[in-house]
């Protein structure tokens, strides 16, 4: 069963994503970007089983399948219709992002380029309406390097237990993520450098390190002895909870403010430093606020739970929703329609409270299209099956075939008529010219007899 804090807690943590996206004041993008995406790298530490470690190809399936597979259909599917989206408006070719970028149509090597790219190395995906699609790749690839790195740990006697295995990888990566960071090189084979695999790796570990806490806490009584008769006091138990909640929060303001720490290529020394603290902080927050509003229900605790079971459809389609709000605010303002295209939302009179539409369209949109589609297939999900078994598709395939066919014979007919048309019209004119001859000539006959008689006369 899914503990219903963690599920709240993803679904706070994508409605941030699609807020810092939404074009919302520079303050609040500044403080969310510092724990938003990494809040899903800590949740997938922190559920993370250590039965996988003799159990590797179950593991590797789920993030295969849970990762990579939607990752290649959905950024193929964006490929395939990349000229479309730019007929509709929906990409522009003069209308880009802050930075000047704009799309343009992909000839067939950059096609095949691309398309490579995305079954090979998961890139290559669209630059605007894809751009949140590095989440995909930093996961699946940083979840197998976690693995990797769990099974050389436990190998490693003198490392001992799960937690010191946990912290010695976190605190390697980390070290490498500033090493990077101060040197700015890449690693071979990752695309963007590869930093952002290797905090999603540390995130990872550090989520893990955060479950093992709270086990060894609760089942080892001789773990953190020390601090165990400090914590017991009901005064403690009361008020430290509060008390870590107005420090994580304190923190986060003043380095959202000061140093902008966010999981990107352009860190510096002191924002990759900064990261583990933020990532935590901001976890830790997510966690008390999913916890109080665990205990509500109706329709508001259903709509969280829901939003929180997909946020991997929000995560994909949010930056295609926001292009509804685009169109309604190039409609409201007047703008040129090809400004629907800017990436991700419409960049002329920022000053307004559209990133608050933004938001909820971005949100909801998705969920609304998945419930759809889930309501069609349990209704007639059986029906649109059977049209894909080999019965159902020989069926269409006659279908073809025999309208094929039709289409032909009609077509044979109709060429076959329009001759026989042709040919009756050409004998009717030929006919009336020969009659019309005749009787030319019928009447030059007897203009000359006519004449002959006078002349006797």
């Amino acid at each position: 069963m899914r503990n219903p804090i963690f599920t709240i807690l993803k679904a706070l943590a994508i409605v941030l994503v699609v807020l810092g996206h939404s074009g919302c004041p520079e303050v609040v993008k500044d403080f969310v970007y510092q724990f938003h995406v990494p809040a899903f790298f800590l949740c997938a530490g922190y559920f993370f089983h250590t039965k996988y470690l003799d159990d590797a190809g179950t593991y590797i399936g789920h993030r295969f399948k849970g990762l990579y597979v939607p990752f290649v259909t959905w950024s193929v599917f964006f490929l395939l219709i990349h000229k479309l989206l730019l007929w509709l408006g929906l990409l522009s070719t003069s209308y880009g992002n802050m930075a000047g970028m704009v799309s343009h149509a992909y000839s067939w090597h950059e096609f095949s380029e691309r398309l490579l790219a995305i079954i090979f190395n998961m890139s290559g995906y669209d630059d605007f309406l894809c751009s949140p699609f590095w989440f995909f790749r930093s996961l699946f690839v940083g979840s197998l390097l976690w693995l990797l790195c769990f099974k050389v740990g436990r190998c490693l006697k003198w490392l001992g237990d799960d937690l010191r295995i946990t912290l010695g990888v976190a605190v390697s990566v980390w070290a490498l993520a500033l090493w990077q960071s101060v040197e700015r090189f890449d690693i071979a084979g990752f695309t963007g450098g590869g930093y952002r695999e290797l905090t999603g790796l540390m995130f990872i570990a550090l989520g893990f390190a955060v479950r093992e806490v709270q086990r060894l806490w609760c089942e080892d009584k001789t773990t953190f002895a020390a601090l165990r008769p400090l914590l017991s006091h009901r005064a403690v138990i009361v008020s430290l909870p509060w008390i870590c909640t107005i420090a994580a929060l304190a923190i986060l303001l003043v380095t959202g403010c000061a140093l902008h720490p966010i999981m990107t290529s352009s860190s510096g020394l002191a924002t990759t430093a900064l990261l583990p603290v933020t990532g935590l902080c901001g976890f830790y927050l997510l966690y008390r606020l999913s916890a109080l509003l665990s205990h509500i229900g109706g329709f508001v605790g259903r709509a969280l739970r829901y939003m929180g079971e997909n946020t991997l459809y929000i995560f994909a389609f949010h930056f295609l929703a926001f292009k509804l709000v685009s169109a309604i605010k190039v409609g409201v303002y007047g703008l040129p329609w090809q400004a629907v295209g800017s990436h991700a939302v419409v960049h002329a009179y920022t000053d307004d409270n559209f990133w608050l539409f933004y938001t909820l369209v971005g949100v909801a949109l998705p969920l609304l299209w998945i419930y759809g589609y889930r309501r069609l297939m349990a209704r007639h999900g059986e029906s649109i099956a059977a049209v894909f078994t080999l019965q159902g598709l020989w069926r269409i395939l006659r279908f073809i075939i025999r309208l094929t066919v039709r289409l032909i014979r009609g077509t044979i007919r109709g060429i076959g008529r329009s001759i026989k048309l042709f040919g009756t019209f050409c004998r009717g004119m030929i006919a009336a010219t020969m009659e019309r001859e005749d009787n030319d000539e019928d009447e030059e006959d007897d203009e000359e007899e006519e004449n002959v008689g006078e002349e006797q006369k």
